[in-house]
């Protein structure tokens, strides 16, 4: 190995990966089994509002990129975030050359990690966690398939906070069940109208989302102004007045969700509808693989034609102080 070199700041990592190209070949390498495309790398990590210019590391030999991090703090886009977030300092992402020799990879691996807690400890914040950061993220958590990793965090303290699963249907086999269209039928004899949503209206939907939701879903479904189509479907009553929503395709356009129904209008199909409604859409937009992330909601999806995998995460965290 020639003469290694660690960066501990945005600016210097572009100077010497301007287009992301070292750093997609080395996220796909290390999460070998769940793929990263580049405008999703792009998007979630480099376009998120809350980025600071030091909450970057990576390393560096003879121009290869072996060893990289991204850290966050969710205290700018949404202006007002819950509590646990405002407290917590997340670990986006991170990644080691899983080729390096054993004892040079975990030493990687945990100046990485370390780097993340140095950070957290200056920020103040009670905790760290590896997942759990929303709107701008790639994976929920780590997967279990990656038990080495895993491994390695529990051994630096990380105990295991929450877990949810990942839902992947391959849309060539998907279609809309009859049972799904005659309860759109019933909802329409009860003048409740499922409808694709006009850019004009994405944020009167955001603001309704962000009302009944919180702040962090509203910001998320408002992430359709960025696109070309505002990928939202919502439920509605005859005075116009918004049940429940779906959205697709925001920060990529494989993805699915969030999804929501007001509490009082549950229990009528609604939700199934804007279900099937909206991964129908992404099909006819030409998404092979819809992906339905961070959910635990097991039996509301279990039922969708062409599920092809479930991968299944873990949240980790890590307490500073109390």
């Amino acid at each position: 190995m020639g003469r290694p070199e660690w960066v501990f700041s945005l600016s210097d990592y572009l100077n010497k990966d301007p287009y992301h190209k070292k750093l997609l070949r080395l996220l796909n390498k290390f999460y070998n089994k769940d793929p990263i495309d580049l405008s999703l790398l792009e998007r979630a990590v480099f376009k998120d509002p809350n980025v600071e210019e030091d909450f970057f590391i990576a390393f560096f030999s003879d121009g290869l990129l072996l060893g990289f991090g991204s850290i966050i703090l969710m205290r700018k886009d949404p202006s007002d975030p819950p509590e646990r977030f405002r407290e917590t300092l997340f670990i986006k992402i991170f990644a080691v050359d899983p080729l390096l020799e054993g004892s040079l990879f975990k030493d990687v691996f945990k100046k990485i990690i370390g780097y993340a807690e140095e950070k957290a400890l200056e920020k103040g914040v009670k905790k760290i966690m590896i997942g759990g950061y929303p709107i701008w993220y790639i994976y929920p958590g780590v997967e279990i398939d990656y038990y080495d990793y895993i491994s390695l965090l529990e051994k630096m303290g990380y105990k295991k906070y929450r877990e949810y699963v990942n839902y992947e249907i391959d849309l060539a086999d998907f279609y809309v069940p009859q049972r799904i269209l005659d309860v759109e039928d019933r909802l329409y004899s009860q003048n409740i109208t499922i409808r694709e949503v006009y850019r004009e209206e994405i944020e009167r939907v955001s603001n309704w989302v962000g009302k009944i939701f919180g702040a962090v879903w509203g910001r998320e479904v408002a992430l359709a102004k960025e696109n070309d189509d505002p990928s939202i479907v919502i439920a509605e009553d005859e005075k116009g007045d918004i049940l429940g929503f779906s959205a697709y395709s925001l920060l990529s356009d494989k993805r699915f969700g969030p999804i929501g129904v007001e509490e009082r209008s549950r229990r009528l199909g609604i939700g199934s509808v804007l279900l099937y409604r909206s991964l129908y859409e992404m099909k006819i937009r030409g998404v092979r693989i819809a992906e339905i992330p961070w959910t635990d909601h097991l039996f509301f999806y279990s039922h969708i034609p062409g599920i092809q995998r479930i991968r299944h995460f873990i949240l980790l965290e890590k307490i500073l102080r109390s």
